[in-house]
């Protein structure tokens, strides 16, 4: 039942808590007196305060464990664990941090709002927080020009930092868009970042902004370029540079961030969209070539089919298989039409005929009634009948661009490109059919020209990809290179997508993550070792901090501790987190830092008892790692600490009238050494031989009556329980010590009771503290209360 152990019980994602957690949270004090009215030591905390203070130190960071799980079930027992530890230690800022979080996550705004208000009296240069709160005043004004009136006082003041007025004047934006309101919503955006020109969400709102199309092309690409660099983790802003990319006709720097947009989706654990396929494909097919386009194509083919294969063979075997096993013939439909019309344009770049065959064939299944099925076969060189019938406009010109492509592929260029030239400037197939057809006649400027127009023109479409393909063969340069604004914009771009791309791929290039394990807190012999998490950005601009950005504001440490000079196993690595969550950027050469105290408490009492031994603590932080290790983290440092402890144990004795304890009184204090076994599974009897455990129960027996309710508490963790006691005369004795027991009313030795006896949430003595107890025991019953209930059933040991 040590501390670690129990952090070991909890890294597990069970569902359930055991008793053994309460344990570890409220009764592993490290160097904490209960007092007796004096002070041991230079400290004396009643029971309630020191319960409080061991909470402080743990139950923040299992708290951090529920809501990094999404454990819903299990936030109100962590809401409840730091409630208690604030009671008596409401000047720890990370506790406050932590609450306000599970507030927010439970829908306690009151509660949230009150942390906040903590937080900012401890830090008053917490900007994030300072926001929090101004949000959830502005959120308590009725009406939106009430709401925006606010909004205007707020970021008029000069007494507010500058990047919290711009985080308001984007919350204003919001407001003025969700009313349609769409020259306010761009002046509040304006507004924003001319208060803060690296405010990630205003610059999101820019480049989402419908005047943006209206704005210089310079500007526009700037705003894209800040957006993108500041959070190389927002996929939707990297993938609107990448579409800005393409558009100017840099094929190669579109790849690069399509690429980056596809690594961040499947760092996210999710598919990626056929949409983000689809522009990686065609920029790769342009920039690097058609063969990287159909691997690109083939892998995502490949997917979708097994996919499909194991959903209908599940499908199958759920059904009872009373039907024939699935036919697979839907397999062809695995991907949309859109990819396989990249992979058949691809194809026949690359004159690929047993592709051109399959992909056709897959587009020929999808669209048996579909009149793109004519005009598909006609582009792959497959005849076809038409009775030139034209129901309407685009059906016509479905029709012009069928009849012009069967001329190319015929010999007939000429005919071609008077069949195309009337609806080459709004179909980019026609425009690519013209372009091929004046190449094949020889005249090359006409076809650069043409297909110039056509690549920039239609520069979504995968005829205006085949477009930009077939200038650059013929010129040996990009399309970009191509004008002089574009020269200008691809050179500043493609620094700029290798460097985003560079980041997603090396982030701890530009995230620095140090971590500095410091001297013992100076509370006692078994104070925890305070460590201090740093962030600095490495980088050449402001990135955007906070959970989830690519300056992760959470930090996960491994904490594991291993003795130095005694032929004995290290401690286990357990879980700790830092938030660093202060401000909104971090800015070059700029850091942020938090700190924790992670408890050693099991690795303490292990070098005491070896005296001559050292304990190295070591610590290894990552971003974004559940259980950080140097295999697996993006961004790892390690930092070791070696700590020494003096003599121990203090000699132990049960006489007929009390128990007492004898030792240097420097190290261990009798409170101290009452508090410290409360965590060990088998307390004092493990240390001792079992023989001995007879004669102490029968003393104890005897001397019940004269006991204090600490000694009670003590000999109850001493002795272990009667279900492990075969002796049947010892066995008889510990039955009668706990009918004893049950009947006493002491905090001391009730908390005893229920961590060492209780198994069921019903138990008479959990029942009874929760009918008439009061206090932090009271609150221990029902924590207890809450993990037996959690728990499977099975005895908790």
């Amino acid at each position: 039942m040590q501390c670690m152990a129990a952090f070991g019980a909890l890294m597990q994602p069970a569902a359930r808590l055991v008793p053994v957690l309460i344990v570890s949270l409220c009764l592993s004090v490290p160097g904490v007196s209960v007092a007796r009215g004096q002070e041991a030591g230079g400290l004396a905390l009643d029971l309630d305060t020191a319960l409080s203070r061991r909470l402080a130190q743990q139950s923040d960071l299992e708290s951090q464990r529920y809501v990094a799980n999404g454990e819903a079930a299990r936030l109100e027992l962590a809401r409840l664990l730091l409630a208690l530890a604030l009671k008596s230690d409401c000047g720890t800022l990370d506790l406050q941090r932590r609450m306000a979080l599970l507030c927010d996550e439970l829908g306690f705004t009151a509660d949230a709002r009150a942390a906040r208000l903590a937080i900012l009296r401890l830090d008053p240069g917490d900007l994030v927080n300072q926001y929090a709160v101004l949000l959830d005043r502005l959120d308590q004004t009725t009406g939106v020009e009430e709401r925006l009136a606010a909004c205007r006082r707020v970021v008029g003041s000069d007494g507010i930092r500058a990047e919290v007025r711009s985080r308001v004047a984007s919350h204003a934006a919001d407001l003025c868009r969700e009313q349609a309101r769409t020259g306010e919503y761009q002046k509040w955006v304006e507004l924003a970042l001319a208060l803060d020109p690296w405010n990630a969400t205003a610059l999101g709102q820019a480049a989402n902004g419908p005047w943006l199309t209206d704005i210089e092309p310079a500007q526009r690409l700037e705003t894209l370029i800040r957006a993108a660099q500041v959070d190389p983790f927002d996929v939707d802003a990297i993938r609107r540079l990448a579409a800005e990319a393409q558009a100017l006709g840099a094929w190669r720097s579109s790849f690069l961030l399509n690429q980056a947009a596809l690594k961040q989706v499947a760092a996210l654990g999710i598919g990626a969209p056929d949409d983000l396929v689809a522009d990686v494909a065609m920029s790769a097919c342009v920039a690097v070539g058609p063969d990287r386009a159909i691997q690109i194509l083939e892998a995502r083919q490949h997917a979708a089919t097994q996919l499909l294969r194991e959903q209908a063979y599940h499908n199958w075997i759920a059904g009872g298989q009373t039907t024939d096993p699935p036919d697979y013939d839907e397999l062809r439909a695995a991907v949309p039409v859109e990819l396989d019309l990249i992979a058949l344009v691809a194809a026949l770049i690359n004159d690929d005929t047993a592709r051109v065959t399959a992909a056709l064939g897959r587009l020929q299944w999808q669209l048996l009634a579909d009149p793109r099925r004519d005009w598909l076969m006609v582009l792959a060189g497959q005849p076809v009948d038409s009775d030139g019938s034209a129901d309407d406009e685009a059906d016509a010109d479905l029709m012009t661009r069928l009849v012009g492509w069967q001329h190319v592929r015929t010999g007939a260029y000429q005919d071609a490109v008077e069949a195309l030239k009337p609806i080459a400037t709004r179909d980019s197939a026609a425009g690519l059919g013209m372009m091929l057809a004046n190449r094949k006649m020889g005249r090359t400027r006409e076809a650069i020209h043409i297909g110039t127009e056509t690549a920039l023109r239609f520069n979504e479409s995968v005829f205006g990809m085949w477009a930009a393909w077939e200038v650059s063969q013929l010129t040996g340069h990009p399309v970009s290179e191509l004008s002089i604004d574009g020269r200008q914009f691809s050179r500043r771009l493609e620094p700029q997508a290798e460097m985003i791309l560079d980041m997603l791929e090396r982030r701890q290039q530009y995230v620095a993550l140090s971590v500095t394990v410091g001297e013992p807190v100076p509370s006692g012999p078994f104070g925890p070792l305070p460590v201090t998490v740093t962030l600095r950005n490495d980088g050449r601009w402001p990135l955007a901090l906070g959970p989830g950005r690519f300056a992760d504001s959470d930090v996960s440490l491994a904490v594991g501790y291993q003795l130095q000079g005694a032929n004995r196993p290290g401690g286990p690595t357990f879980g700790a987190y830092a938030s660093c969550d202060r401000r909104f950027t971090l800015k070059p050469g700029h850091e942020v830092q938090a700190e924790v105290r992670p408890d050693l408490l099991a690795g303490y009492t292990q070098l005491d008892m070896l005296p001559g031994t050292s304990l190295e603590v070591s610590c290894t932080a990552a971003l974004g790692a559940v259980m950080p290790s140097a295999a697996a983290a993006s961004s790892v440092r390690r930092r070791s600490k070696t700590v020494t402890r003096g003599p121990w144990p203090p000699e132990t004795a049960v006489s007929s009238s009390e128990i007492t304890w004898s030792g240097d009184d420097g190290i261990l204090s009798d409170e101290h050494a009452f508090v410290l076994h409360m965590t060990h599974v088998g307390n004092l009897v493990r240390l001792s031989r079992p023989a001995d455990v007879g004669g102490s129960v029968g003393q104890v027996v005897s001397a019940w009556a004269d006991m204090t309710d600490r000694q009670r508490a003590w000999a109850l963790f001493q002795i272990p329980a009667a279900e492990g006691v075969t002796d049947s005369a010892v066995n008889s004795d510990i039955r009668s010590l706990e009918s004893m027991a049950m009947r006493e009313d002491g905090s001391f030795c009730r908390i005893a009771w229920m961590l060492t006896r209780a198994q069921r949430a019903d138990d008479p003595v959990i029942s009874e503290v929760l009918r008439t107890g009061s206090g932090q025991v009271q609150e221990v019953a029902r924590c207890l209360s809450l993990c037996l209930e959690r728990s499977d059933g099975e005895p908790q040991k």
